[in-house]
């Protein structure tokens, strides 16, 4: 069983528990020794936290209520479910060049992505496959960024991942063209759950351009819980972009996190088109001297929609600037919400915070 500290406040979770124990802790012994406490820390951290109410401060216009109804099926096999190439050719940004990694309901499909040739010592694939590959370099980074004691999704995620990307970027390396992310999610049942895990590392000098698209095939109640982790190296330049169009009766929580070094330029924005309740949560930290960062987003809602993004801007090291635009589109009786936080730290003076 799972030790966990009382928390009366907090929904009730043992449904979430007890799936974790049918479920994680079987599997226990076909990762790498580290993945496990990982996983446990996270289940651990959720049960203590409980769902986000209308009471926290973070959560006080968004209503998760529906979200926590639903019945918890996670989908553990992989099942393409008839998504074909033709199927991707008309989403949006089908005529994209570069590399196109696919997920069909959070498992990679190989058969459905396509791999350009990389640079010498690029990375990019499945971060399953990476866990068997690449233990030592994901050891450092995998959930040592995306805060869970604070964030009940993101521990939940930390839980139950699966698969999602894994991309590595060397010293001095440049990607000429972006890569795709895509997620399909093809779930007719009610409360099927996917938790994509993303992990993104541009080292020192490092160029990539990244484009992240969550869709869907069917329209279902559904829930999607992805994190998403950057490490930004030194003087690396990073452009990000999140486009979210999920199915308008699904759920859509995501955490982003970023922490950035000395001289980097890191640029990212957030899409919100789908789903019935959306939520990003986007955290950036600031480590490094003299970098740049800058969020955008944007949210096109209708009916009864409501699209929240949720930001914290943390200012770490001196002379780092960061700039946020944030703009949407109401339809019918849909909401949008942003709520935005830059904290600035003792040393981290001549900040340029917009």
């Amino acid at each position: 069983m799972i030790a966990t500290k009382a928390n009366p406040a907090a929904p009730a979770t043992d449904s979430y528990l007890a799936t974790f124990e049918r479920l994680i802790e079987p599997s226990a012994g076909k990762h790498p020794s580290w993945v496990f406490p990982l996983r446990k820390a996270g289940i651990a951290s959720f049960a203590e936290l409980g769902f986000p109410t209308l009471r926290h401060e973070d959560w006080r216009f968004t209503n998760v209520a529906p979200l926590t109804k639903l019945p918890f099926k996670p989908i553990v096999v992989p099942d393409l479910r008839g998504v074909t190439t033709e199927t991707l050719n008309k989403s949006t940004f089908a005529r994209m060049p570069g590399s196109r990694l696919v997920f069909v309901n959070g498992h990679y499909s190989e058969a459905l992505s396509t791999l350009r040739a990389l640079p010498d010592g690029v990375k990019a694939g499945s971060l399953a496959a990476a866990l068997a590959n690449d233990s030592s370099l994901l050891e450092k980074n995998l959930a040592q960024h995306a805060q869970t004691n604070d964030n009940a999704f993101a521990a939940l995620n930390t839980a139950f991942f699966h698969d999602g990307a894994f991309i590595y970027i060397p010293p001095g390396q440049a990607l000429p063209e972006p890569v795709q992310l895509v997620f399909i999610s093809t779930a007719t049942e009610a409360g099927a759950t996917t938790h994509p895990r993303n992990l993104i590392i541009a080292d020192r000098g490092a160029q990539l351009t990244l484009i992240e698209s969550y869709v869907s095939t069917a329209n279902s109640p559904y829930f999607t819980n992805a994190v998403t982790e950057f490490v930004v190296g030194d003087s690396a330049i990073v452009e990000h972009l999140k486009f979210q169009d999920e199915s308008l009766e699904a759920y859509h929580i995501a955490t982003l996190h970023a922490d950035l070094g000395k001289r980097c330029n890191f640029i990212s924005h957030s899409f919100a088109l789908g789903a019935r309740l959306s939520r990003n949560n986007i955290r950036t930290r600031l480590i490094g001297e003299g970098l740049e960062c800058i969020l955008n987003g944007l949210y096109l809602t209708k009916g009864e929609q409501l699209a929240d993004h949720h930001m914290i801007v943390e200012h770490v090291k001196p002379r780092c600037a960061s700039h946020e635009y944030f703009n949407g589109i109401l339809d019918d009786r849909s909401k949008g919400v942003f709520h935005g936080r830059i904290l600035v730290r003792p040393e981290a003076q001549k900040t340029d915070a917009k």
